[in-house]
């Protein structure tokens, strides 16, 4: 009877398929035992061991690699615990074991809030500007006075933060309504009041140039010999010459779709 390749144990409730392979690198131990003896009567049975079947997933993992940062609700004391009763012997003085910072596990639910706020916010903005835009507006404006629900000031975000935050907003403009966004501006916005308690830093304001795909004005006024080449029309209708990047009235950012 061909011997199987890998070995099921229910941890406390939890089921783990290991590999023969890296059950036999420790046979000294209780789970290389437990195995051997499975594999021996030819039984694919599972295995039950009543243990925690969590802390049981971080001792394979530490099979696995030799090494392993414990998350920081995982103390080490549990950690040896565990590996003492499955018989895996630790060098007390070995670096193979790592906890987890407090600091480095808050950090990482801090950035996953504030992604997941971004994706809130750039969706609650996605929806008012097709309101706007359904009006017949195509420039629209918010700022901390608009009461559309946002969770954070759009200013407060780190650089690649905002940058990554005015794609999530072109893409859900475009995903759900069909709309494109010439341009997007995050800026801090010339007002005294405040933002509110959930939104902390400046007063800000949240500029957006939108079109339909199919409305490409200044290239159709090239055609038609109304523009030179570079030159472009700014939706306050005021002309730019060639080489500007901003209109000369209301310095919107030229349309990354005219550079």
């Amino acid at each position: 009877m061909d011997t199987p390749e890998t070995v099921a144990f229910d941890v406390g409730g939890k089921l783990f398929r290991v590999s023969r392979n890296l059950i036999e690198q420790y046979s000294d131990t209780m789970l290389g035992k437990i195995a051997s003896e499975t594999w021996q009567r030819g039984s694919s049975a599972v295995v039950f061991i009543d243990r925690d079947g969590d802390l049981f997933a971080h001792v394979l993992n530490y099979l696995r690699y030799g090494s392993i940062v414990l998350p920081v609700l995982i103390s080490r004391e549990m950690f040896d615990r565990e590996m003492d009763y499955y018989g895996i012997i630790t060098d007390v003085n070995t670096h193979t074991i790592k906890q987890e910072s407090s600091f480095h596990a808050l950090e990482l639910v801090k950035n996953k809030l504030e992604d997941a706020e971004l994706e809130h916010d750039m969706f609650l903005i996605a929806v008012h500007a097709y309101h706007k835009f359904m009006t017949g507006k195509r420039l629209c404006f918010f700022n901390e006075d608009s009461n559309i629900g946002l969770c954070r000031n759009p200013c407060v975000h780190s650089s690649n933060r905002r940058l990554n935050a005015k794609q999530i907003l072109k893409d859900n403009l475009k995903a759900y309504y069909g709309i494109d966004a010439w341009s997007i501006t995050f800026s801090q916005a010339k007002r005294t009041s405040l933002f509110g308690d959930r939104s902390p830093g400046p007063p800000f304001g949240v500029n957006l140039h939108l079109a339909n795909p199919a409305e490409r004005p200044n290239a159709n006024l090239i055609k038609s010999g109304l523009l030179k080449k570079g030159e472009w029309y700014c939706i306050c209708t005021t002309k730019n010459p060639v080489g500007s990047n901003k209109c000369l009235a209301c310095e919107t950012a030229k349309p990354a779709q005219l550079a």
